[in-house]
């Protein structure tokens, strides 16, 4: 019988262990879809203003509950035409 020894840890990592507290908030909003405060976790969100610049569109977002806000950021990656 042939035993080697394992290559690999037996306990899996944590993959957010080594996110900043700043990383963790941003992946913790976008998991959310956007649907909650990342500052307190309200869902009582109120969007604002939209600018779009070069493929991008910024869209200011404020919390009714704690009084944040901050700006979303949309990528272009494709277009869709109705009707096709």
């Amino acid at each position: 019988m042939n035993l080697r020894k394992r290559k690999y840890p037996l306990e899996k990592k944590n993959p957010d262990e080594d996110l900043t507290e700043d990383q963790l908030k941003q992946k913790k909003y976008v998991e959310s879809l956007g649907c909650k405060c990342p500052f307190c976790g309200s869902d009582d969100l109120e969007s604002g203003a939209k600018e779009v610049d070069a493929g991008y569109m910024f869209e200011r977002v404020s919390c009714l509950s704690c009084s944040e806000y901050w700006d979303d950021v949309y990528k272009l990656v494709e277009f869709y035409k109705p009707g096709t």
